[in-house]
């Protein structure tokens, strides 16, 4: 009997500690509320995350925390609660509002495939929703601009890649004909050198035939005046002239 009465008054306590829980996870979500629409979102997500310190499993208190996130441009946080939401939640209805929101985090970034995706997911749970559908047709929209403008840009990439190559290919070949043309100065300028030096070696040549010539004829002149010289002095020997 002793034990009985124990563990019924374990389950009282327990009860009475989850409806004090409940309640000042209510009271906590309405004193954010309050100040939500007062624009006080700096207050409001604190005292939505006192309402998920009662309750870590509240979607309530977590979408509205995500929401007073979401006006401060916390965008990255924000986005943390709602995906939290969509990954445990039943409901349709609140999973369609979470993840239109989500659609509105990623048109923040401009990621508008995800934005596209996030709000075909909301439509998915709630089809009849006009917001939704709207902001599914902005966001298919801006998602096809941003497409056209990468096309756009991998096009005149692709184009300034062929006027570079195309530039580069006509600056080799200019480089090329620069090169042949020096290359033939070159060659001409070789060559005009080596007949320069051949005229040199023929001149010199020519020189020396002319000089050993001109000693030739000098050692005959020499020779025959010799000779002259001893036929001379062959006749007055020849004479008997005794002086």
């Amino acid at each position: 009997m002793m034990k009985y009465r124990t563990y019924l008054l374990i389950i009282l306590l327990g009860v009475s500690f989850t409806a004090f829980s409940q309640k000042e996870e209510r009271q906590k979500i309405r004193e954010g509320n309050k100040l939500y629409e007062q624009k006080e979102y700096t207050a409001s997500e604190i005292a939505y995350q006192k309402a998920l310190s009662v309750n870590s499993r509240s979607s309530k208190a977590a979408y509205n925390l995500g929401n007073s996130l979401f006006k401060q441009e916390k965008y990255k946080e924000a986005l943390e609660q709602y995906q939290g939401i969509v990954t445990k939640e039943k409901d349709k209805q609140t999973l369609a509002k979470t993840w239109h929101n989500i659609g509105n985090v990623m048109m923040s970034a401009q990621d508008y495939q995800k934005s596209v995706d996030a709000y075909r997911q909301s439509l998915i749970n709630n089809p009849n929703d006009n917001d939704t559908r709207y902001n599914l047709a902005v966001a298919q929209k801006l998602l096809q601009d941003q497409q056209q403008q990468d096309q756009d840009k991998d096009k005149d990439k692709d184009k300034n890649k062929d006027q570079e190559k195309d530039q580069n290919k006509q600056d080799q070949q200019d480089q090329d004909k620069q090169q042949d043309k020096q290359d033939q100065q070159d060659q001409q300028q070789q060559q005009e050198q080596q007949n320069e030096q051949q005229q040199q070696r023929d001149m010199s040549k020519e020189k020396a035939e002319q000089l050993l010539k001109a000693l030739s004829e000098d050692e005959k002149k020499t020779q025959n005046k010799v000779r002259e010289a001893q036929k001379v002095k062959a006749k007055q020997n020849k004479s008997g002239k005794d002086w």
